[in-house]
């Protein structure tokens, strides 16, 4: 009987230590690992939300140039993107009237 006794205590200790090394190093490297990724994720969103909205001012100001009757220079748009976005909203507002 002093075996088991014995046996079970061991069981239970080796249990205990497994339990306090999930709960205090696994856990708590799961939980920053977590926040990183999350925190870079949130990073990369406010960025790219950041260059849309800076996108959309360039492409106001480009469209009051053209309505005013200003000229509109190739330097003024440094994106390609916004480039070609222009021209395909040029031609379809020109085909509207």
């Amino acid at each position: 009987m002093n075996t088991l006794a014995q046996e079970g205590t061991e069981e239970c200790a080796k249990l205990i230590a497994w339990r306090d090394s999930l709960l205090f190093h696994c856990c708590d490297n799961l939980a920053a690992h977590y926040i990183d990724q999350v925190g870079r994720y949130e990073n990369k969103y406010q960025q790219s939300l950041l260059r849309l909205n800076k996108m959309k001012r360039k492409l106001e100001l480009v469209r009051q140039q053209i309505d005013l009757a200003e000229p509109v220079f190739s330097v003024s748009l440094r994106s390609s993107s916004i480039r070609n976005l222009m021209t395909s909203t040029a031609f379809s507002s020109a085909e509207k009237n």
